[in-house]
């Protein structure tokens, strides 16, 4: 049994911290982590073993890199991760965060989000990602300690080279 603890947070991570290999340790040593992989493999109708052990077609960070494939792979390591401590008796955390497809993690893991649901909607999430980085060819810019009105300032300013900025602050 676990206890909630308010003293620590977990934070899951998003897209762009996908790597050739993750989760294959705990996969290689935790029975209800291998069922998990083989559950979500079933309803996703391909192997997330093999794409995240293996990576054979480049699709977590390769040439065919593959924002469908990638936010399930990520959502699904993040669980597994998540539960194994969990039932390892590490406290449930008091506060669960994710940065982008860390978010879906989080809400599942916080009971917020059914696991299955979040499943099928990842690849959706990814496609549409994919589809609005084709169409807008955006411009992604971390901007810190500045005034939000001399950022828009500076945007409008080279609007002609960032044609798709749209300045948003995110509070995730």
């Amino acid at each position: 049994m676990t206890t909630e603890s308010k003293n620590y947070v977990m934070l899951f991570p998003g897209q762009g911290s996908q790597e050739k290999g993750m989760g294959q340790g705990l996969y290689d040593h935790d029975e209800p982590t291998r069922q998990l992989f083989h559950w979500a493999g079933n309803i996703l109708g391909y192997s997330l073993e093999e794409l995240c052990f293996e990576d054979p077609k480049g699709e977590l960070s390769g040439d065919n890199f593959d924002t469908s494939k990638v936010q399930p792979a990520l959502l699904l390591t993040s669980v597994a991760t998540s539960r194994f401590l969990k039932r390892n008796g590490v406290p449930t955390p008091g506060f669960q965060l994710g940065h982008s497809a860390g978010k879906i993690a989080a809400f599942v893991e916080s009971g917020a989000l059914d696991l299955e649901e979040a499943v099928r909607f990842m690849p959706i999430r990814g496609r549409a990602i994919r589809s609005l980085r084709d169409e807008l060819d955006p411009v992604v810019a971390v901007i810190s300690r500045l005034d939000w009105d001399k950022v828009v300032r500076l945007f409008a300013d080279i609007r002609h080279l960032a044609p798709s900025f749209l300045p948003t602050v995110e509070n995730s």
